[in-house]
């Protein structure tokens, strides 16, 4: 056999460095270089742990039908009065796009730490109006109520947003669900707390209830590190100007990648793109 023979043909390298070309942008789209679900996967859990805490919290006025009817009595309002202050709270929850906002802006653990904030300080206030200490009016109580329930919708912001983008996409389903699971479970849990360590105590259900859920939120100002970087969008000039430069083989090795998952799980093995270099630059050495 001659040494032409024994050796693969310049196309063939060429093919297969067209392949590998191909698998790279494949793994370049499922998840850039920065993209914490490759590089940390091991702190996902601390996150996602944090995250059914805080949405836990964040239910907490589903609760209120529990402790209302004592609410009524120990402050003598109205059944209007009372269905004001159920409104409010339900509101300062369905409000919390503010919550969306700010998210926006500073961050997965500046929003723990200000749904920690205003648990605090809705729940301590609403503990001071039932104590005496302050005004009792059901207008203000209401107030407090709100303050609470955008804590609520900070912390549901938070925690969901946050977490998501850090497992890969066949588990967000189940991660999603989880977490919701949780936010609604959290009225059952906390109207438990109340009849059965609270009843007919209200004020010291609101200082156990202010205290509890800040403590509460606080893992996710620790564990909530910053959501994955999503690699920039491309021009429409630009994807139409690789479009047209991609071959019959490349298109073929994108079909096998997106189709095999096999291929897709040794993939992901690779820790990052450097190691993926090395480890094609290995085998088209070997190659010629």
């Amino acid at each position: 056999m001659s040494q032409s023979e024994s050796q693969p043909s310049s196309s063939a390298k060429a093919q297969f460095m067209k392949g590998v070309d191909a698998v790279r942008e494949v793994k370049r789209r499922v998840c850039d270089d920065n993209c914490f679900v490759n590089h940390l996967p091991a702190f996902r859990w601390p996150s996602f742990i944090s995250a059914l805490i805080l949405m836990v919290c964040a239910g907490t006025q589903y609760a209120f039908g529990s402790f209302g009817p004592e609410l009524k009595v120990h402050m003598g309002y109205t059944q209007t009065e009372l269905n004001l202050i159920s409104s409010l709270v339900n509101a300062g929850m369905f409000l919390s796009v503010f919550m969306g906002l700010f998210y926006d802006f500073f961050g997965a653990r500046w929003t723990s730490l200000l749904a920690a904030l205003l648990l605090f300080i809705g729940w301590f206030l609403c503990y001071l109006s039932a104590a005496g200490f302050i005004t009792g009016s059901a207008v203000a109580m209401g107030l407090f109520m709100f303050i609470q329930g955008n804590g609520s919708g900070a912390a549901y912001t938070a925690a969901l947003t946050n977490n998501v983008p850090k497992f890969a996409v066949i588990h967000r389903g189940k991660v999603t669900g989880s977490m919701v699971a949780m936010f609604g479970a959290s009225g059952a849990v906390f109207s438990q707390i109340y009849l059965i360590f609270f009843h007919e105590n209200i004020v010291g259900f609101f200082l156990f209830m202010a205290i509890a859920l800040c403590l509460m939120a606080i893992p996710g100002v620790i564990f909530f590190y910053p959501e994955p970087k999503m690699p920039k969008p491309k021009d429409d000039d630009e994807e139409d100007e690789e479009g047209s430069e991609k071959s019959e083989e490349t298109v073929e090795v994108e079909m096998e990648v997106q189709t095999d998952h096999k291929l897709q799980s040794k993939i992901d093995k690779l820790e990052d793109f450097d190691q993926f270099d090395n480890h094609s630059d290995q085998i088209s050495e070997a190659s010629r």
